[in-house]
């Protein structure tokens, strides 16, 4: 049984706006209550996984 990928084809955007709206998001600063969420996390998990 052999896996067959099928090939992906590129996107492209012309929309100037859309483009810079997805940098902004990508570089924006996260929350507050996001990084008090992921702290939360990462203690829970540091607690699960000690031994």
């Amino acid at each position: 049984m052999g896996i067959t990928i099928k090939p992906v084809e590129s996107t492209t955007i012309n929309d100037k706006k859309i483009i810079q709206d997805v940098i902004a998001q990508i570089r924006r600063k996260p929350a507050p209550e996001d990084i008090k969420r992921s702290k939360a996390r990462r203690d829970l998990f540091k607690e699960l996984t000690a031994k």
